[in-house]
């Protein structure tokens, strides 16, 4: 795993009250949230993705996903974080949820992007306010944030990681404010 990956991923797990679940399928559940749900976690990491699962994705979407972000699939097949106000896409296995181990599943990045139709970007992650974040298949790499509101695509970070450690910082703060109210 690449290195700084880790130190984004070491952020996730600096509560100190949070503890690690590993799923059979390999997903790793961090910092259970029993004021919700008995299965509510903070964050949701989807077990890491194969050479030719990535290469479906880059064949069914007829794009070459950006160094990082392959990376980052290498190791997870997505994540949903700080409570799924952040989901980064990866591949889903399964179409059809038969057991409770099949509900922690990415959204789907195939899905998310035949639906858009759209030839010049394309999605990777989403927020829960509605705004969502995209590659353009002409600048590998860069990201691109498209607001829910504007519609508009707009210039946010020059790599993959770069976007992910960002958000993840940003959004660490601020859980961390808002616990200790």
């Amino acid at each position: 795993m690449n290195e700084r990956l880790c130190k984004i991923v070491e952020k996730l797990n600096q509560n100190e009250e949070c503890a690690k679940v590993y799923l059979k399928n390999g997903t790793i559940l961090i910092c259970n949230n029993n004021n919700f749900s008995p299965f509510t976690y903070l964050h949701s990491l989807f077990p890491p993705l194969n050479y030719p699962e990535i290469k479906k994705i880059e064949t069914l979407l007829n794009l070459k996903l950006p160094i990082e972000y392959k990376d980052f699939l290498f190791s997870y097949n997505g994540m949903n974080i700080f409570e799924s106000n952040i989901c980064v896409l990866g591949l889903s296995k399964k179409n059809v949820r038969n057991s409770f181990k099949d509900v922690f599943q990415p959204i789907d990045i195939i899905m998310e992007n035949l639906l858009l139709k759209n030839k010049h970007f394309y999605k990777f992650a989403a927020s829960s306010n509605g705004d969502s974040f995209y590659f353009n298949k002409n600048e590998a790499n860069k990201v691109y944030l498209k607001k829910k509101v504007t519609n508009n695509f707009k210039l946010c970070n020059l790599s993959f990681y770069d976007w992910l450690e960002e958000t993840v910082i940003n959004f660490h703060d601020g859980f961390t404010k808002v616990k200790k109210m």
